[in-house]
């Protein structure tokens, strides 16, 4: 039996007084989106900001070349190099097989972390910012953490 919240009749099959009928149309009317007024634009503006803010700590950073725009700086496949940057940072990254090598440019950063859905590793970054880890399975991005600001990788999955 599927029951109807705004069915005028009680579950008992008792007839509903008034209070019951009361408050029956009191909840269709707080679920009448048609007596909703307009969201301003204003506030919605204001919703986008505060959402920015929330994630001021984080620095997208762009692709600035990929495999295709390498190929010819290659003599040998070695799978797949892309250079990310943001506005003070620079990764460089190649995929090669099982292995994710990179470098980070200033190599003064607190962490290099690799995310996948399913969680997060702690990489270990050397003195001239290298770093290695085990491709995953699934995709990932990469994360460097730099005098408190978190620069992220775009997601990707091979």
């Amino acid at each position: 039996m599927t029951l109807d919240p705004f069915d005028d009749s009680n579950r008992d099959g008792s007839t509903p007084d008034d209070d019951d009928l009361e408050l029956v149309a009191l909840l269709r009317a707080a679920f009448d989106s048609s007596a909703l007024a307009p969201v301003p634009a204003q506030l919605t503006d204001f919703a986008d900001q505060a959402f920015e803010w929330a994630v001021l700590d984080e620095v997208l950073m762009q692709i600035t070349a990929d495999e295709d725009s390498l190929v010819a700086t290659r003599a040998v496949d070695r799978g797949v190099s892309l250079e990310f940057e943001s506005a003070n940072l620079s990764l460089e990254v190649s995929i090669e097989g099982e292995a994710i090598i990179g470098i980070v440019t200033p190599v003064a950063v607190d962490r290099v972390e690799l995310s996948t859905p399913s969680g997060t590793t702690v990489l270990a970054a050397d003195a001239r910012g290298r770093f290695r880890a085990r491709t995953p399975a699934e995709p990932f991005r990469l994360v460097v953490d730099r005098c408190g600001v978190r620069h992220v990788t775009p997601w990707y999955s091979g």
